[in-house]
């Protein structure tokens, strides 16, 4: 079988050899090479890659932010990140440590394009950084805190206008799963026991800090 190319006429199998050698620091600066060069293909084919390892369907978050329709495609992405996950409720801070990085950069590279770069998560993760990753200091650049406050989901701004990382805003979830503990002193009127759902609420903002840092190994 004739041994595989690049475009350099190396062969495929010594440019693995050549990386496997290199140390951490020069791994993490040809990683960053290396999706410059997918971004660049990416935007010369002018298609998106709606990539899933989950078979999540991303078509119509597409259409939304193509639209300009920033509420919309922010409650869609939040649905199908639950759909990415097999769960149609609820996010628990286990499922976001392991969420599927595909379905993460597809969600983010659909908010960049359609934003020309204002909306993402890896716009949000850039605006973090610069801010010496002081979650306050974020919270105000992006518009998510007001008064030394975090705001409510319902003081979101869904305009084009809204601060440079403001979108897509992160939903809370819960830290463990929840344990459905028998209460046979719980019945109801036919003498059925009922159950008692047990779990810690997770902030929004930790959800955040936890898909960040995916979107940090991710890029």
């Amino acid at each position: 079988m004739e041994e595989e190319l690049i475009n350099l006429s190396i062969p495929f199998e010594s440019l693995i050899a050549a990386i496997e050698c290199l140390d951490f620091n020069q791994l993490l600066m040809a990683r960053e090479k290396v999706n410059w060069v997918i971004e660049e293909k990416q935007d010369q084919t002018g298609e998106d890659q709606l990539i899933s390892s989950s078979e999540v369907d991303y078509s119509y978050l597409q259409a939304l932010l193509a639209a300009g329709n920033w509420e919309e495609a922010d409650e869609e992405t939040a649905d199908l990140m639950l759909e990415a996950i097999d769960d149609v409720e609820l996010m628990f801070i286990d499922n976001a440590k392991n969420f599927p990085i595909s379905d993460l950069n597809t969600i983010d590279r659909l908010w960049v394009k359609y934003s020309n770069g204002r909306f993402g998560l890896s716009v949000q993760k850039r605006i973090w950084q610069k801010a010496d990753r002081d979650i306050k200091t974020f919270g105000e650049v992006v518009g998510w805190r007001s008064q030394d406050k975090w705001i409510e989901q319902d003081s979101l701004l869904f305009t084009y206008a809204a601060p440079v990382g403001h979108l897509p805003f992160i939903r809370g979830g819960l830290r463990q799963e929840i344990q459905r503990w028998s209460a046979e002193y719980f019945t109801d009127s036919q003498g059925e026991d009922q159950f008692v759902d047990i779990a810690e609420p997770v902030e929004p903002i930790e959800m955040w800090q936890v898909l960040i840092n995916l979107v940090d190994d991710a890029l």
